[in-house]
């Protein structure tokens, strides 16, 4: 399997500099499919606290080491922290291939 692109997230100083940038390959399983739940139940236009917090919390999880809670409170853009949830959906649906057609048979009266 051809290696994919790495999900990216980039922490920015008060001057709107980058500051650090967080990369990660690959996404475990038990991420994805909290990174699936999440999409589900987020409406990006109506995101309140908890939210939020379930948002870096995942990101914490998916850039395990490189990220803290502060660091996100502190430099992350939140448009960015939905494109990296975006990614790894984007990912799982990569990952399912189409299903192939069904094939019609004639019957035989």
């Amino acid at each position: 399997m051809p290696p994919s692109t790495p999900i990216k997230l980039t922490l920015y100083t008060e001057s709107d500099e980058v500051l650090k940038e967080c990369t990660r390959l690959i996404v475990p399983w038990g991420i994805l499919k909290r990174a699936v739940r999440l999409d589900k139940a987020l409406d990006p236009d109506n995101m309140g606290e908890e939210d939020i917090d379930a948002l870096a919390g995942l990101i914490i999880e998916v850039f395990k080491g490189q990220v803290t809670a502060e660091e996100l409170d502190e430099h992350a853009d939140i448009g960015e922290m939905i494109t990296v949830l975006q990614q790894i959906v984007a990912k799982a649906r990569g990952l399912v291939p189409n299903p192939p057609p069904a094939v019609r048979t004639k019957r035989k009266k």
